[in-house]
C-alpha cells in the first residue's frame, strides 16, 4: 500500500475527537458566534459609527476601548496628581497655572499639560475665568485619605505589571516587590517575619482598613455576639471599630507576634486596652485561641491557596462554638459590579504577590463545606468593590 492510499484510507476519527474537533453547539453559542463576526467586521463598525441610533453605542465602545489602551497614562497622570499634592493646593479654591507652576517649581507649559490630562480625567476643571479647581472625581481622594496611600503603593504594582507575559508563565515567581513586601502568606516566611518587616505593610493595612471596616460593621449585627476575635487583625483596626459601636461586644486580635507590640500601643493609645486582648500566633501552625462565637476573616482568604484556606476554616471550626459564626469580607469573583476589582486588579495583585486568588460565592461555600460549615449567606455590603460579606455557621 503506497502512502498516499493509506493516507485516504485511514480509520476514521474516534467520537472523542470528533467531539473536541466540533463540538455540539447551542443556538446560544451560534448566536453569539454571529454576533462576534458581526461586530469584528470594519464594515459593520464604519456603519454603525455613521447610523444615527448606532452611533452613540459606537462612539461610546470605542471610547472605552481607547481607554483600556491608555489606562496607564491615566494612572500616571493621578500619580503625579498625587505627589505634587495638587488637589490640596486647590482645595483652598481656584488656582492659576502660573500659581501652581511657582508653587511645584514645574515649568508653566509642563504646569498645563498635567492639569489638562488631570481634566480629561476628572480631576481637575476649569473655570470660566481661566482658573482651575478640583474636579468631581478629585474631590473623593480628599475626603478619603486611603486613596491616595492605595495610588503610591501601585507604583510598586505597576513594576510588577510591567511585563505581564513573564508574570502569567511564572517567569517572574519570587521575584517582584509585591511578593517581599507581604511575606506573611507563606507559611515558612511568616514565621520568621520580624517586627521592622511587619511595620510597613501593618502600616499600610490600618491606613486602608476604615472604609470597609465601616461597610461591613454597618451590614452585619455584631452586638449579636459576645466575644469577636479577628484572624489576621493586624494593629486591631477592625475589632476597636467594632467594639465602640457595640458597647457589650469583647474583642480579640489574632496576628503574627511580630505584629503584637504595633497592637498594642495602637489599643492603648485609643483606651481600649481593657475591651480587646491580643494573641500572637502563626495560624498557619498554631491553633486558634477559642473563647469567640464571631470570627472575621477581613481580606485574609484571598491571600491564600485552597488547601491553605481550608486549613484555617478549619481550625476556625475547631476554634468556634456550635452556636458560633464566621464572617469573611473580600471581593468576590464574577459578582455584578465587582469585576474590574476583583478579576481584573485583584486578580494580578494575587498573582504578583505570588499566591492566592480571589473567589466566586460558590467557590467560598465549596471551601466551607470541606471545612465543616454547612450554612452560608451573602450580606450586602454598601460598596462591593471593597468586600462582600460571607456568613458561615456551623
Amino acid at each position: 500500500m503506497t502512502v498516499p492510499e493509506a493516507a485516504t484510507t485511514a480509520a476514521p476519527p474516534t467520537a472523542s475527537v470528533r467531539q473536541i474537533a466540533a463540538p455540539s453547539r447551542s443556538w446560544r453559542d451560534r448566536l453569539l458566534d454571529l454576533r462576534d463576526r458581526i461586530y469584528t467586521s470594519p464594515a459593520f463598525q464604519k456603519w454603525a459609527a455613521s447610523f444615527v441610533f448606532t452611533r452613540p453605542i459606537a462612539l461610546s465602545r470605542a471610547h472605552r476601548a481607547f481607554d483600556l489602551a491608555s489606562g496607564f497614562v491615566y494612572s500616571q497622570t493621578l500619580l503625579a496628581v498625587v505627589r505634587l499634592r495638587l488637589l490640596e493646593q486647590l482645595q483652598a479654591g481656584p488656582r492659576s497655572v502660573a500659581e501652581l507652576a511657582k508653587h511645584n517649581d514645574l515649568p508653566v507649559d509642563s504646569m498645563e499639560r498635567l492639569l489638562r490630562a488631570a481634566r480629561a480625567c476628572r480631576l481637575v476643571e476649569q473655570r470660566r475665568s481661566g482658573l482651575w479647581s478640583l474636579g468631581i472625581l478629585g474631590a473623593p481622594f480628599l475626603g478619603d485619605p486611603t486613596l491616595p496611600m492605595l495610588v503610591e503603593h501601585n507604583a510598586a504594582y505597576y513594576g510588577d505589571l510591567r511585563d505581564p507575559i513573564a508574570l502569567l508563565s511564572g517567569a517572574m515567581a519570587g521575584k517582584t516587590v509585591l511578593a517581599s513586601y507581604w511575606p506573611y502568606g507563606d507559611a515558612e516566611r511568616a514565621a520568621h517575619v520580624e517586627s521592622a518587616e511587619a511595620s510597613e505593610y501593618t502600616a499600610i493595612m490600618a491606613a486602608t482598613l476604615p472604609p470597609l471596616a465601616e461597610d461591613v460593621i454597618d451590614s452585619y449585627d455584631f452586638g449579636a455576639h459576645r466575644v469577636h476575635m479577628d484572624v489576621g487583625g493586624g494593629e486591631g483596626v477592625f475589632v476597636s471599630m467594632a467594639v465602640r459601636r457595640n458597647p457589650g461586644l469583647r474583642g480579640i486580635v489574632y496576628d503574627l507576634p511580630a505584629v503584637i507590640p504595633r497592637t498594642e500601643a495602637r489599643l492603648a493609645t485609643e483606651g481600649l486596652a481593657g475591651r480587646v486582648s491580643v494573641a500572637g500566633g502563626n495560624f498557619h501552625a498554631d491553633p486558634l485561641p477559642v473563647g469567640a462565637d464571631l470570627i472575621t476573616l477581613i481580606r485574609v482568604l484571598l491571600d491564600h491557596s485552597d488547601a491553605m484556606a481550608v486549613a484555617l476554616l478549619k481550625k476556625i471550626r475547631q476554634a468556634l462554638p456550635p452556636n458560633g459564626s464566621l464572617l469573611i469580607a473580600e471581593p468576590l469573583s464574577g459578582h455584578p459590579g465587582v469585576e474590574r476589582a476583583a478579576d481584573a486588579y485583584f486578580g494580578f495583585y494575587l498573582l504578583a504577590m505570588g499566591r492566592g486568588r480571589c473567589r466566586s460565592r460558590e467557590e467560598h461555600e465549596r471551601l466551607l463545606r470541606e471545612a465543616g460549615f454547612t450554612r452560608c449567606s451573602v450580606v450586602r455590603t454598601r460598596y462591593p468593590f471593597r468586600a462582600s460579606v460571607l456568613v458561615a455557621r456551623p
